[in-house]
Protein backbone atom coordinates (compact mmCIF):
# COMPACT_ATOMS: atom_id res chain seq x y z
CA UNK A 1 0.00 0.00 0.00
CA UNK A 2 0.72 3.58 -0.73
CA UNK A 3 1.59 6.55 1.71
CA UNK A 4 2.54 8.87 -0.55
CA UNK A 5 0.26 11.12 0.21
CA UNK A 6 0.72 11.31 3.49
CA UNK A 7 4.27 11.30 3.52
CA UNK A 8 4.36 14.08 1.04
CA UNK A 9 2.21 16.03 3.95
CA UNK A 10 4.26 15.07 6.71
CA UNK A 11 7.23 16.71 5.40
CA UNK A 12 5.41 19.67 4.09
CA UNK A 13 4.03 20.28 7.97
CA UNK A 14 7.26 19.20 9.61
CA UNK A 15 8.87 21.93 7.49
CA UNK A 16 6.19 24.53 8.41
CA UNK A 17 6.54 23.23 12.56
CA UNK A 18 10.13 23.68 11.94
CA UNK A 19 9.54 27.41 10.87
CA UNK A 20 7.70 27.91 13.74
CA UNK A 21 10.11 26.79 15.66
CA UNK A 22 13.27 29.02 14.28
CA UNK A 23 10.18 32.35 14.34
CA UNK A 24 10.38 31.68 18.10
CA UNK A 25 14.01 31.35 18.58
CA UNK A 26 14.51 34.23 16.79
CA UNK A 27 11.64 36.30 19.33
CA UNK A 28 13.63 35.01 22.72
CA UNK A 29 16.41 34.33 21.61
CA UNK A 30 18.19 36.15 24.99
CA UNK A 31 15.52 33.51 26.75
CA UNK A 32 14.82 30.39 24.82
CA UNK A 33 11.32 29.22 25.88
CA UNK A 34 11.21 25.57 25.01
CA UNK A 35 7.55 24.67 26.42
CA UNK A 36 6.19 27.63 24.34
CA UNK A 37 8.25 26.84 20.60
CA UNK A 38 6.94 23.29 21.44
CA UNK A 39 3.38 24.26 21.93
CA UNK A 40 3.00 26.42 19.35
CA UNK A 41 4.66 23.44 16.97
CA UNK A 42 2.31 20.77 17.56
CA UNK A 43 -0.08 23.66 17.66
CA UNK A 44 0.69 24.16 13.21
CA UNK A 45 0.94 20.28 13.07
CA UNK A 46 -2.75 19.72 14.26
CA UNK A 47 -4.22 22.36 12.83
CA UNK A 48 -2.65 20.94 9.80
CA UNK A 49 -3.21 17.38 10.11
CA UNK A 50 -6.76 18.11 11.03
CA UNK A 51 -7.23 19.73 7.80
CA UNK A 52 -5.95 17.16 6.08
CA UNK A 53 -6.62 13.86 7.72
CA UNK A 54 -9.37 14.74 10.19
CA UNK A 55 -10.83 11.22 10.80
CA UNK A 56 -7.00 9.97 12.21
CA UNK A 57 -6.50 10.02 15.69
CA UNK A 58 -3.43 12.30 17.30
CA UNK A 59 -1.11 11.26 20.03
CA UNK A 60 1.09 14.02 21.31
CA UNK A 61 3.86 15.15 23.60
CA UNK A 62 1.86 18.22 25.37
CA UNK A 63 -1.96 17.01 23.89
CA UNK A 64 -3.72 15.33 26.90
CA UNK A 65 -4.30 11.64 25.70
CA UNK A 66 -7.46 10.51 24.35
CA UNK A 67 -7.93 6.54 24.63
CA UNK A 68 -10.55 7.04 21.82
CA UNK A 69 -7.05 6.52 19.78
CA UNK A 70 -6.99 3.10 20.41
CA UNK A 71 -9.98 2.24 18.36
CA UNK A 72 -8.46 4.39 15.41
CA UNK A 73 -6.77 2.23 12.38
CA UNK A 74 -4.55 5.42 11.60
CA UNK A 75 -2.94 7.23 14.85
CA UNK A 76 -0.25 9.94 13.90
CA UNK A 77 2.37 10.52 16.88
CA UNK A 78 4.45 13.52 16.96
CA UNK A 79 6.82 15.58 18.89
CA UNK A 80 6.81 19.35 18.30
CA UNK A 81 10.28 19.69 19.74
CA UNK A 82 12.31 16.65 20.33
CA UNK A 83 15.57 17.45 21.91
CA UNK A 84 14.08 20.47 24.59
CA UNK A 85 16.68 20.88 26.83
CA UNK A 86 19.51 21.22 23.26
CA UNK A 87 17.04 24.21 22.36
CA UNK A 88 17.21 25.46 25.25
CA UNK A 89 20.81 25.17 25.56
CA UNK A 90 21.13 27.36 22.18
CA UNK A 91 21.99 23.74 20.08
CA UNK A 92 20.82 22.92 17.03
CA UNK A 93 20.11 19.06 18.57
CA UNK A 94 16.29 19.55 18.31
CA UNK A 95 14.08 18.56 15.67
CA UNK A 96 10.63 18.36 15.12
CA UNK A 97 9.14 14.19 14.91
CA UNK A 98 5.91 12.76 12.97
CA UNK A 99 4.94 8.92 13.40
CA UNK A 100 1.97 7.51 11.81
CA UNK A 101 1.02 4.78 12.88
CA UNK A 102 -1.48 2.11 10.75
CA UNK A 103 -3.30 -1.06 12.68
CA UNK A 104 -0.67 -0.61 15.44
CA UNK A 105 2.70 -0.30 12.91
CA UNK A 106 4.69 2.12 11.82
CA UNK A 107 4.21 3.31 8.37
CA UNK A 108 5.41 7.29 7.83
CA UNK A 109 8.50 8.59 9.82
CA UNK A 110 9.65 12.02 9.38
CA UNK A 111 12.30 13.74 11.34
CA UNK A 112 13.15 17.32 10.40
CA UNK A 113 15.96 19.53 11.86
CA UNK A 114 15.12 23.37 11.59
CA UNK A 115 17.97 24.80 12.21
CA UNK A 116 20.64 23.03 9.56
CA UNK A 117 17.32 22.37 7.09
CA UNK A 118 17.64 18.92 7.05
CA UNK A 119 14.91 16.36 6.95
CA UNK A 120 14.70 12.58 7.21
CA UNK A 121 12.05 10.75 5.84
CA UNK A 122 10.78 7.14 5.22
CA UNK A 123 7.44 5.50 4.71
CA UNK A 124 6.60 1.44 4.90
CA UNK A 125 8.16 -0.16 2.02
CA UNK A 126 9.11 3.04 0.01
CA UNK A 127 12.72 3.35 1.22
CA UNK A 128 14.24 5.94 3.72
CA UNK A 129 15.91 9.62 2.41
CA UNK A 130 17.77 12.39 3.68
CA UNK A 131 17.36 16.09 1.76
CA UNK A 132 19.72 18.36 2.78
CA UNK A 133 19.32 21.79 0.75
CA UNK A 134 18.57 20.81 -2.87
CA UNK A 135 19.87 16.78 -2.88
CA UNK A 136 17.90 14.39 -1.65
CA UNK A 137 19.98 10.85 -0.76
CA UNK A 138 18.90 7.17 -0.33
CA UNK A 139 19.75 6.25 3.48
CA UNK A 140 21.53 2.85 4.24
CA UNK A 141 22.89 2.26 7.43
CA UNK A 142 26.34 0.82 7.99
CA UNK A 143 28.10 -2.43 6.73
CA UNK A 144 30.33 -2.98 10.29
CA UNK A 145 29.81 -6.34 12.09
CA UNK A 146 32.14 -5.84 15.17
CA UNK A 147 30.22 -3.61 17.96
CA UNK A 148 34.08 -2.74 19.11
CA UNK A 149 34.54 -1.13 16.10
CA UNK A 150 30.77 0.77 15.96
CA UNK A 151 30.47 4.45 17.25
CA UNK A 152 28.10 4.74 19.47
CA UNK A 153 25.34 7.65 20.02
CA UNK A 154 24.37 8.83 23.23
CA UNK A 155 22.43 11.22 24.77
CA UNK A 156 23.69 15.12 25.17
CA UNK A 157 21.44 15.73 27.92
CA UNK A 158 19.91 12.76 29.37
CA UNK A 159 22.90 9.85 29.63
CA UNK A 160 22.31 7.31 31.84
CA UNK A 161 25.48 6.15 33.55
CA UNK A 162 24.12 2.04 32.29
CA UNK A 163 25.05 3.22 28.94
CA UNK A 164 28.77 2.71 30.47
CA UNK A 165 28.03 -0.78 31.01
CA UNK A 166 26.89 -1.72 27.56
CA UNK A 167 30.35 0.00 26.58
CA UNK A 168 32.11 -2.41 28.37
CA UNK A 169 30.50 -4.80 27.73
CA UNK A 170 30.83 -4.82 24.02
CA UNK A 171 34.06 -3.08 24.07
CA UNK A 172 32.90 0.02 22.21
CA UNK A 173 35.81 2.77 22.23
CA UNK A 174 33.90 5.24 19.94
CA UNK A 175 30.69 7.62 20.92
CA UNK A 176 29.19 10.44 19.57
CA UNK A 177 26.93 12.72 21.62
CA UNK A 178 23.52 14.33 20.37
CA UNK A 179 20.05 15.39 21.51
CA UNK A 180 17.00 14.59 20.15
CA UNK A 181 15.76 10.69 19.95
CA UNK A 182 15.11 11.22 16.10
CA UNK A 183 18.33 12.98 15.25
CA UNK A 184 20.49 9.89 17.18
CA UNK A 185 18.52 7.65 14.81
CA UNK A 186 18.67 9.54 12.08
CA UNK A 187 22.68 9.13 11.80
CA UNK A 188 22.32 5.74 12.61
CA UNK A 189 20.43 5.30 9.45
CA UNK A 190 22.97 7.76 7.82
CA UNK A 191 25.93 5.69 8.34
CA UNK A 192 27.16 8.63 10.99
CA UNK A 193 26.94 6.06 13.85
CA UNK A 194 26.03 2.21 13.84
CA UNK A 195 24.24 1.66 17.68
CA UNK A 196 22.01 3.36 20.17
CA UNK A 197 20.74 2.50 23.60
CA UNK A 198 18.93 3.78 25.86
CA UNK A 199 18.23 1.83 28.87
CA UNK A 200 15.67 3.96 30.82
CA UNK A 201 11.90 4.20 30.23
CA UNK A 202 11.83 7.45 29.55
CA UNK A 203 11.06 7.86 26.16
CA UNK A 204 7.63 7.99 24.45
CA UNK A 205 6.21 5.89 21.64
CA UNK A 206 6.03 9.47 19.64
CA UNK A 207 10.16 9.70 19.90
CA UNK A 208 10.35 6.30 18.79
CA UNK A 209 7.39 5.85 15.72
CA UNK A 210 8.49 8.16 13.10
CA UNK A 211 12.58 7.55 13.75
CA UNK A 212 11.75 3.76 13.60
CA UNK A 213 10.38 4.09 9.79
CA UNK A 214 13.29 5.72 8.65
CA UNK A 215 15.73 3.32 10.50
CA UNK A 216 14.06 0.26 9.50
CA UNK A 217 13.70 1.74 5.75
CA UNK A 218 17.30 2.19 5.85
CA UNK A 219 17.75 -1.76 6.64
CA UNK A 220 18.50 -1.28 10.16
CA UNK A 221 16.83 -2.37 13.50
CA UNK A 222 14.97 -0.90 16.71
CA UNK A 223 13.92 -2.86 19.60
CA UNK A 224 13.63 -2.50 23.08
CA UNK A 225 16.33 -3.39 25.32
CA UNK A 226 15.31 -7.22 25.29
CA UNK A 227 14.92 -7.41 22.41
CA UNK A 228 11.17 -7.24 21.87
CA UNK A 229 9.49 -5.21 19.38
CA UNK A 230 7.88 -1.79 20.30
CA UNK A 231 4.26 -1.49 20.31
CA UNK A 232 2.15 1.51 19.39
CA UNK A 233 -1.19 0.31 19.94
CA UNK A 234 -1.34 0.73 23.70
CA UNK A 235 -2.23 2.65 26.50
CA UNK A 236 0.62 2.89 28.49
CA UNK A 237 2.98 5.35 25.96
CA UNK A 238 6.06 5.27 27.88
CA UNK A 239 8.60 2.95 26.50
CA UNK A 240 9.72 1.35 29.85
CA UNK A 241 11.63 -1.45 28.71
CA UNK A 242 14.22 0.95 27.15
CA UNK A 243 15.32 1.25 23.57
CA UNK A 244 18.02 -0.15 21.54
CA UNK A 245 18.49 0.68 17.89
CA UNK A 246 21.35 -0.47 15.37
CA UNK A 247 22.38 -1.09 11.68
CA UNK A 248 20.97 -4.30 12.49
CA UNK A 249 24.37 -6.11 11.79
CA UNK A 250 24.91 -6.92 15.65
CA UNK A 251 21.75 -6.50 17.25
CA UNK A 252 21.26 -9.69 19.24
CA UNK A 253 25.04 -8.46 21.01
CA UNK A 254 24.04 -5.02 21.82
CA UNK A 255 20.46 -6.25 23.12
CA UNK A 256 22.18 -8.60 25.05
CA UNK A 257 24.57 -6.19 26.62
CA UNK A 258 21.56 -3.78 26.93
CA UNK A 259 19.38 -6.13 29.10
CA UNK A 260 22.22 -7.40 31.10
CA UNK A 261 23.17 -3.52 32.13
CA UNK A 262 18.76 -2.85 32.63
CA UNK A 263 19.14 -6.01 35.39
CA UNK A 264 22.39 -4.45 36.80
CA UNK A 265 24.53 -7.81 36.00
CA UNK A 266 27.65 -6.49 34.68
CA UNK A 267 30.04 -7.24 36.80
CA UNK A 268 31.77 -10.59 35.44
CA UNK A 269 35.44 -10.32 35.76
CA UNK A 270 36.04 -10.23 31.74
CA UNK A 271 34.33 -7.01 31.60
CA UNK A 272 35.73 -4.68 33.38
CA UNK A 273 37.24 -2.13 30.89
CA UNK A 274 36.72 1.35 31.99
CA UNK A 275 35.60 4.08 29.93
Amino acid sequence: MSFSAELEAACRIARAAGQVILAQRAEGSSDLDGASAELASEACITEALSEDFGSDALLSARRKDDAARLGNERVWMIDGLDGLREYENASDEYTVVMGLVENGEPVIGVVYQPATDTLFFASAGGGAFVVRGDETTPLTVSELTNPAGMVLVVSRSHRDSRVNDVRNLLGIGNETASGSVGLKIGLIADQRCDLYVHPTGHTKIWDTCGPQVILIEAGGSITDCYGEFLHYNRKNVVNHRGVVASNGHAHDELVEAASRAMRGDVNDDDDDDDF
